[in-house]
């Protein structure tokens, strides 16, 4: 079954993507699981990590509101890192978003 996920930011949507899953958790495993190990690689502690990955979100979401082009590129990382805050408890779960597909 496909289902299309939501992300939102300050009441905004700034992506949608396709899916063939419900469940979160599997959803952080396949895009950001990696992406937090690679920060304890590179000896940022949690809480930079978390500081870093809410000014890439405010970024892009500036780019949003002023009608600049985010890339592709761009959009699966605000994904990427939305679960990523997600999984620290710093993405309010209320801004994602899974509904089936008609």
């Amino acid at each position: 079954m496909s289902h299309t996920l939501y992300i939102f930011y300050k009441d905004e949507r700034m992506a949608l993507f396709k899916t063939n899953t419900t469940d979160l958790n599997e959803m952080y495993e396949y895009c950001s699981k990696e992406l937090i190990m690679d920060g304890f690689k590179k000896k940022m502690d949690i809480k930079y990590q978390i500081k870093f990955f809410k000014n890439f979100l405010e970024q892009i979401y500036k780019r949003k509101r002023n009608s600049y082009k985010i890339r592709h590129s761009d959009l699966l990382m605000f994904r990427d890192v939305a679960f990523a805050l997600y999984k620290y408890n710093e993405y309010d779960l209320n801004d994602i978003i899974v509904l089936k597909n008609k």
